[in-house]
């Protein structure tokens, strides 16, 4: 729900090209209402179950152990040594909260993790954009595919990773937040930013916001519908279709940018 409810938001401020300070804070707070529902997601769902009668089936700890699975392979020697510099860095700003000393320092390891994730996205954009240029690579293609995978590697793991640990509500919770923060931050605070410290109000380019906004919707639809259809079970045939939805949309964007198709 609240997915739609950024999708709808984004679409409504930047519907008139112009995005003003009181827009770009109405997307900020509608973030921090989406955590304060969140928060109390947990009773909401209890009370509704209450309500329709619903038994609540047992639940485990899902309580993350910092393991990230028994079947791992160890890191070849030559990935090691590239990344020693990061992890040692890593290991040193941000506080393992798996280790009982840590466990009360959530907020520091969580604002450290933004802050190098902020860091290394600004570079990885930085050098995909000279490397695109160094080989004559169109922008479209570069922002398509290799930064699109790039700032996308991070949740995948992250949802990889909890899956395996038999939480797949919260690998799935992970790929919707992270659109919904995405949003209603990525873009907010920015936005609110540049209102409060220029005082003018952002022009931005609305001229392909009708094709995008219907992609965004259907794709919306088409993964609850299909999440539905499954039962609620995430299978291989319906990773497979989130594969073409993906694969589809790519296509669908390069066609539009190279002037394939006027839609």
């Amino acid at each position: 729900i609240f997915y739609a409810i950024s999708i709808a938001a984004m679409i409504y401020v930047l519907l008139d090209g112009e995005v003003t300070t009181k827009e770009a804070g109405c997307l900020v707070a509608t973030y921090f209402a989406y955590v304060l529902v969140m928060y109390f997601n947990q009773s909401m769902m209890t009370a509704i179950d209450k309500c329709c009668g619903a038994s609540k089936p047992a639940q485990g700890s899902h309580e993350f152990d910092g393991k990230d699975g028994e079947d791992d392979e160890e890191p070849g020697a030559i990935s090691t040594a590239v990344a020693a510099p990061l992890t040692v860095l890593f290991e040193n700003t941000i506080p393992d909260c798996s280790k009982e000393e840590h466990k009360s320092k959530y907020v520091t390891s969580f604002s450290m993790s933004i802050f190098w994730i902020g860091i290394l996205s600004f570079y990885m954009v930085e050098w995909a954009s000279k490397l695109g240029c160094m080989l004559n690579i169109h922008p479209a293609i570069m922002g398509c595919t290799l930064l699109a995978a790039g700032t996308s590697v991070p949740d995948a793991i992250g949802s990889l990773l909890v899956a395996r640990n038999g939480q797949g509500d919260m690998a799935v919770s992970n790929a919707i937040g992270s659109n919904v923060f995405d949003i209603l931050l990525g873009l907010g605070i920015p936005w609110t930013l540049n209102g409060l410290i220029y005082g003018v109000s952002l022009s931005v380019d609305a001229e392909n916001l009708l094709p995008l906004s219907i992609i965004l919707i259907g794709t919306l639809a088409a993964v609850y519908l299909v999440t539905v259809l499954s039962g609620f079970y995430l299978t291989k045939p319906v990773g497979m279709f989130f594969f073409l939805l993906y694969f589809g949309f790519v296509g669908y964007n390069l066609a539009h940018e190279f002037g394939m198709i006027s839609f």
